[in-house]
This record gives C-alpha cells, structure tokens and sequence, in this order.
C-alpha cells in the first residue's frame, strides 16, 4: 500500500497514528489559508482569469479523489458531442507529458493518438470512450486556446475547479453523496481541497454514489445552506454485468477511494481473496503484478479485476505472461434524480453555441 492511502486510513480513522494524525491537522492550517486567499484574489479581480470564445464547462469538485469527475465528463461529452465540436482540456496527471510540462493534443475524437503513460490514464479512457478532441496540458488558457483555433466549441474543463485561470461559462461541480464535504477538514488531515463556500458559484452539482431517494432529499438540505444550485443525483453502473460471474477473484487499483471499487466487485457476486492497492494513478511493475497473479492463483482465483483506468496501463505483453486473465470492469454514469435539471443544463451549453 502506498502513502497516499496510508494517509487515507488515517484521515478515515482506520489507522491511528496520534503523531501523524496531529502533523497533518498542523499542515492543513497553511493549506486552508493558502486557499482562502487564492480564492480572495480571485474573486475580487487580484489575480486574472482569461476568457475565450467558446464556450467553457469546468467539472469539479472540492474534495479530492475518488468523486467520478472523469465518468461525469465521458457523460457530458457524449450527450454534447453530436450537436457540436466538444473538445476536453486536462492536465494528465502523472504523465510523461506533465512531467515535460508540455501542452500535447492526444485525441482528434477518433481515440487516442498515444500511449496512456504518454498523456495519463484518465485522458486515454475518454479518448477512447468519447469524440471529443483532447488536449493534455497543465495550462489549459494555452491548450484552451489552441482547441478554438481549431474549431472547438465547447470546452469541458476537467479537474477545473481549481483552475481559476481560465473563466468558464457553466461550473459544474461533483460530490460524494456519503461524505460530500469531509467533515470540514482540509488536506491533509481531511480530504478537502476548497472551500464548500465556493459551491455558491456553481451551475448544476452532481452527487454520486446516493443509496436511495431520501438520502437524495437529505443531501438537498445539506446543499441548500451553500448554494441555490439544483442537485442532480447520479450512480455509477457495471457494464455487461454477465462478463462477471461469482466466484474467487483478486482485485488491483490505484484511483482515489480503492473502497469503492471493492465494493462494486463484492455487487458482482464475486469473492475478493487477495488486493493490491497503489496510489491514485500509480503504475504496477511487471513484478509486482506476475507476483500478484501468481499468488491469487495459488489461493484459487479465476482471475484479476481491476478498473479501466489501471487496465489501460497494462502493456499487453504483460498481460499474456500470467497465468490468470485481467477483466476490466466497464462502467457508465447514469442520472437518477433530477434529471430534468441535467437536461435543462445540456439544452443551455447547446444555445450557447
């Protein structure tokens, strides 16, 4: 296990570490601070903020990790990109194109143009599963830029609501229905990485992983103290479900809340008999994964799930050395509540072209 998700234990209480619980509250101080006057200068015009000509839709949110923004883009691209020219600005993380601090289209809407350790596996997956162009780039005002010179009309700007450099026209923001603001506590002693303040500024939130209409109604409540923005509630579903029957399985990921995929691998019917978690958008070694398969074989295994954005990293000759297959499960999010509010928002950013 990494640090990031030893960090993660301790912040969700399933770790104790005084010391370290009490250096990371120290450490959220200067954090807290750092964000409050970034988002004071902002706001009152202090630091600058670029428009350009199309139209801009920043898809975020004010915890990190694990809260759906790269199924909510794929969503929002599919339900715009057959009325006009979208394209998707991101940064990459972990990339060979951030770490040479470039600015690198990676998709022209006909899938990826590139590996995914050369552009990251978020912008490889929504470039295979979308037609949107693709630009990765730590600077989205310059990748911005060169998308319109291109013809783009809207730009979804992923991970964007933090990067107040660039104005936008719609702000759409996403939040963990089970824990949408992290008991208040910013990095590192919590998971916040805004203020929830700066929900008063959003045109639609979207809440994932609701467990049913009334814990729907109660976030609405919870929302309301911050923002008169409409909430729209979504669920992330399984695709070809029947591709995953019962049985001993391992499990392997590195994406921001490793809990939530097990459990959606536990819906499935399978039994999880060993884990291999890495930290959000790390890479397995060849090593690593021949001694993981090996040791989910000898513990009964049929074979390894892992998520599509982990999946994407394998080289498929590692892949044909193991003994055990690798499924990627497949998902899609889908609106359950407020969905005339969803719509309502689509119809807009089409006007607005």
């Amino acid at each position: 296990m990494g640090i990031f998700h030893t960090i993660l234990m301790i912040i969700e209480g399933k770790k104790k570490s005084p010391v370290a619980s009490l250096c990371l509250q120290l450490l959220s101080i200067p954090y807290r601070l750092i964000v409050a006057l970034r988002n004071f200068g902002y706001d009152r015009g202090i630091l600058p903020s670029q428009k350009l000509e199309g139209i801009v839709v920043s898809i975020g949110n004010v915890v990190a990790g694990g809260t759906g923004k790269t199924p909510l883009t794929q969503l929002l691209a599919t339900c715009l990109q057959d009325q006009m020219n979208v394209g998707i600005l991101t940064r990459g993380y972990r990339s060979q194109i951030e770490k040479r601090k470039e600015i690198q289209q990676i998709s022209t809407g006909t899938g990826p143009l590139c590996s995914a350790a050369e552009c990251g596996d978020e912008p490889f997956l929504l470039a295979q599963k979308t037609k949107a162009s693709i630009w990765v780039g730590a600077d989205r005002v310059v990748s911005g830029k060169e998308a319109i010179e291109q013809g783009i009309q809207c730009l979804l700007l992923d991970d964007g609501m933090q990067h107040r450099r660039l104005k936008r026209d719609f702000e759409i923001v996403i939040i963990d229905g089970r824990d949408p603001f992290s008991n208040g506590r910013f990095l590192p002693c919590g998971m916040l990485r805004d203020s929830p303040k700066r929900l008063k500024n959003a045109t639609l939130i979207v809440a994932t992983h609701l467990k049913d209409s009334a814990h729907f109604t109660q976030l609405q409540t919870c929302i309301s103290s911050y923002s008169r923005a409409p909430l729209v509630g979504s669920q992330i579903a399984v695709l070809e479900k029947e591709n995953f029957k019962p049985g001993k399985v391992g499990v392997f990921c590195g994406i921001g809340k490793p809990a939530y995929f097990l459990q959606t691998v536990r819906d499935l019917k399978s039994e999880i008999i060993d884990t291999l978690i890495l930290d959000d958008h790390g890479s397995l070694r060849q090593d690593q994964l021949e001694a993981f398969a090996k040791n989910c074989l000898e513990k009964g295994a049929r074979a390894i799930l892992c998520t599509e954005k982990d999946y994407v990293k394998l080289p498929q000759q590692q892949i044909e050395k193991l003994p055990l297959e690798i499924f990627p499960v497949a998902i899609e999010m889908k609106i359950i509540f407020g969905k005339e509010d969803w719509d309502r928002l689509i119809e807009k950013i089409k006007v607005e072209k």
